[in-house]
């Protein structure tokens, strides 16, 4: 049995491969399972490689050979590992993961809302998003929701066009004084250009007290992606 190092090398002499990536992580899995001791951070790295390829059936190699070597109890792997199943949109595989894990962090909480939104389930994330917010419990459920979690759901909103969902975010943030911070309420105007809600995207602009450089920026932006020169002109100027 090599040492970790060993294992280390071995990853990423397969990744300098012109090989598929495909070909990669499926010799990755066999030769790990003979000879290699994996480590947390091969493990972790593999089921990213998985989640880019939307391989499910090496990304469920990758969870046995965690399992057998004791890793699913590490948060890192466990999020790892859920994500890659909600990223090939196999979300009852990723919701089986997060409900065995007995530590979760914000990130974890936030691959299954992205998850969910991803696979159209969209009363389901935000179901998430509201345990998020509501720092539902404790132990495994002790989480503490910050502007982070509102920029990645409120993306993702954006990238799927579904206004609903970020529009029931908006009122949760003004809800949890949220509102304030920049990430925020950039992702809030981004989602509102992405969805083309151009009478929310002034509402809100004329709302923010302190206009950051980035606020301005995203204006422009997002004036300019929607073919609307004349606004962004005016926004520039």
């Amino acid at each position: 049995m090599q040492s970790e190092p060993k294992a280390s090398d071995l990853l990423h002499k397969f990744t300098r491969k012109s090989s598929p990536i495909t070909s990669l992580v499926s010799l990755f899995c066999s030769t790990i399972s003979s000879t290699v001791m994996p480590n947390v951070t091969i493990s972790i790295k593999v089921l990213s490689f998985c989640a880019d390829l939307k391989g499910v059936v090496n990304g469920q190699q990758i969870q046995s050979l965690i399992c057998k070597h004791g890793f699913e109890s590490f948060v890192y792997v466990g999020t790892a590992l859920l994500d890659m199943y909600a990223k090939c949109c196999e979300m009852g595989l990723a919701e089986k993961v997060f409900v065995a894990m007995s530590e979760r962090s914000p990130a974890s909480w936030n691959a299954m809302i992205v998850g969910f939104l991803q696979s159209k389930l969209y009363d389901r994330a935000i179901g998430v998003f509201k345990k998020v917010l509501g720092g539902a419990g404790t132990g495994a459920d002790s989480v503490c929701p910050d502007e982070v979690s509102f920029s990645i759901i409120l993306s993702a909103s954006a990238d799927i066009s579904c206004v609903e969902v970020g529009k029931q975010v908006h009122a949760l943030a003004v809800k949890m004084k949220q509102f304030s911070s920049v990430y925020v309420s950039n992702s809030l105007l981004d989602m509102y250009f992405k969805c083309g809600c151009f009478e929310d995207v002034a509402k809100l602009f004329n709302g923010i007290g302190c206009r950051h450089a980035v606020v301005w920026n995203v204006m422009i932006t997002g004036w300019l992606q929607n073919d609307n020169f004349e606004q962004a002109v005016i926004i520039f100027g």
